[in-house]
C-alpha cells in the first residue's frame, strides 16, 4: 500500500480492511473487487472529513490526484498474479468529491515477461524509466533506486520505509519489508 492507507478520526485503516478479506475463501481477484468496494467507500469518508476539517490540506495534497495504492500478488499453479488498484480523488465543477479507480490485473493485463509499477508518486521514476534502454539484471536493486528517485523528488508525500517485492513464477520473495507488513 502507499498513500492514505489510514486515519484513526474515522476508523480507515487499509491495511487491517486488507487482513480481513484476504483471510476469506476466494480467489485474488475476487478479493480485490471486495476490498475494492469496502477501500472506497471508508475512503470516500475520510477524504469527505478531511476536506471539511482542513481544505487547504485537501486541496493541496489529495484534491484532484492520487490518494492511494492497493497492490496484492500471489502465485497460483506457478503463475503469477497481481491485482493493483490506485484511487484517486476528483472534484467536480460543482465541488463534489469521488473517487475514480485505476485498476490493473495481471497477467491479463501484462503482455510482457517483467514489468515496473510505479506506485504513489511516480512521476521521477517513469521518468527515469523512459530513459533505460533495458531493465538491468537486479530488478531489486533498480525497485529501491526508483524509490530513492521518487523521495528526492517529492519529499514531503514520499519517505521511508519502503517494501520491494519480487513476483516470480515460484513465488514472492521479500527483499525489503517494513513491520507493519510482516504478517
Amino acid at each position: 500500500m502507499a498513500g492514505l492507507f489510514q486515519s484513526p478520526e474515522n476508523d480507515f485503516d487499509a491495511h487491517r480492511l486488507a487482513q480481513t478479506v484476504l483471510s476469506t475463501p476466494g480467489d485474488l481477484d475476487e478479493q480485490a473487487t471486495v476490498l475494492e468496494r469496502l477501500l472506497r467507500d471508508r475512503l470516500f469518508g475520510t477524504l469527505t472529513g478531511i476536506q471539511l476539517a482542513l481544505p487547504g490540506l485537501f486541496a493541496e495534497q489529495l484534491e484532484s490526484g492520487f490518494v492511494l495504492n492497493l497492490t496484492l500478488a500471489a502465485v497460483r499453479n506457478r503463475v503469477s498474479q497481481l491485482e493493483m488498484r490506485d484511487f484517486y480523488a476528483e472534484t467536480t465543477s460543482d465541488g463534489t468529491l469521488r473517487i475514480r479507480i485505476a485498476r490493473v490485473s495481471c497477467p491479463r493485463d501484462c503482455p510482457r515477461p517483467t514489468e515496473v509499477f510505479g506506485v504513489g508518486e511516480t512521476s521521477a521514476t517513469m521518468q527515469h524509466l523512459s530513459t533505460l534502454p533495458r531493465f538491468p539484471l537486479k530488478l531489486p536493486v533498480l525497485a529501491q533506486q526508483l524509490v530513492q528517485l521518487a523521495i528526492i523528488d517529492r519529499p514531503a508525500l514520499v519517505g521511508p520505509p519502503v517494501d520491494v517485492v519480487r513476483v516470480h513464477a515460484t513465488g514472492l520473495d521479500w527483499v525489503q519489508r517494513k513491520p507493519v507488513c510482516s504478517d
